[in-house]
């Protein structure tokens, strides 16, 4: 009886043994299970957010990119106006020259003239030839206003552009760290960074576009006498005819600068834009041809002071900014 119950009990021992061994397995391998399955949770959100993380640094690139390529552009641009302005001014001086030679020759003949009627008329050819020379050197002070005006935009365009380039090489350093970025903290700072340089960059290049737009209100096509005879005067207002042999060559000059933007005028344009100013046109006229309402020239001669000499005044292929509709 001894020896069965000793044999009873061990029975029951190595039952009880098995029972625990088989729990413990169980739960080690539960223990194995949910930890490889939190590993594979883990990897796969770390996946997705490189992935994300990837499509928003392809996006900053992007937009540095344009933003770079946008401020070259507008560098072009002001480029080739400038190389227009002074081509106008060379034109200018070349016909400010020729009108003090003719006015020279003039008053050489005036002096040698003999009897009254020549000197009459050689008096009467040296007041045209001095109005001519007078026209013509207003047109080449203008001109080199205009030159200088042009040059100062350059200058400062270029510098907007360098802005935005340098705030698009840092946007892309910004991005290029949140990608070598390992820690949350790291990553943080890095994300802060792209934002405040995109900031910069897009900040960069609304002042390029800016500079851009100055510039090109800065140069007013040049001005002759023949264009003032064909503008829309003020009331009492008057011009001194030049002859008929400075009017043409003066007029051939402002044919010669104007040539590209006649193309276009008195064409209809979407506003904000530049209009180009057609016979006949005044600011009356063309406020109410775009906001239907005549006495909004007082508008448009507002955002234009620097091109216009006055509001009653504009010159045919003459080239001025149109604001906004409102409401």
């Amino acid at each position: 009886d001894a020896k069965r119950t000793a044999d009873a009990k061990a029975a029951a021992d190595k039952a009880a043994a098995d029972k625990m061994a088989s729990e413990k397995a169980a739960a080690d391998a539960k223990r194995t299970a949910d930890a490889k399955a939190a590993a594979d949770k883990a990897a796969t959100e770390k996946v997705v957010a490189d992935a994300k993380r990837a499509a928003g640094l392809k996006e900053v690139q992007d937009r540095a990119a344009a933003n770079a390529k946008r401020a070259q552009d507008l560098a072009v641009q002001v480029t080739d106006d400038a190389k227009a302005a002074a081509d106008a001014k060379v034109q200018a001086d070349a016909l400010e020259a020729s009108s003090q030679k003719a006015a020279e020759a003039a008053r050489v003949a005036l002096a040698a003239a003999k009897s009254d009627d020549e000197k009459r008329a050689a008096g009467q050819k040296l007041t045209a030839e001095t109005a001519a020379a007078e026209a013509a050197k207003r047109a080449a002070d203008a001109a080199r206003r205009s030159a200088d005006s042009k040059k100062a935009a350059e200058v400062r365009v270029a510098a907007e552009a360098k802005k935005a380039s340098d705030a698009s090489t840092a946007l892309t350093a910004a991005a290029t760290a949140a990608t070598a970025a390992t820690t949350a903290a790291a990553k943080k700072t890095a994300d802060a960074a792209i934002k405040s340089e995109s900031d910069k960059a897009a900040m960069a290049a609304k002042r390029a576009d800016a500079a851009m737009k100055v510039a090109a209100a800065a140069t007013p096509p040049a001005k002759s006498d023949k264009s003032a005879s064909t503008a829309t005067p003020a009331a009492g207002a008057s011009e001194t005819k030049a002859p008929a042999r400075a009017s043409t060559r003066v007029a051939a000059t402002q044919r010669r600068v104007n040539q590209r933007s006649c193309k276009t005028a008195g064409q209809a344009i979407d506003l904000p834009g530049w209009y180009i100013v057609k016979r006949g046109d005044t600011l009356s006229k063309v406020a109410k041809r775009f906001y239907h309402d005549a006495d909004q020239y007082q508008r448009i001669y507002k955002v234009n002071r620097r091109v216009l000499e006055s509001a009653d005044m504009i010159y045919p292929c003459q080239r001025i900014y149109m604001p906004r509709r409102r409401g």
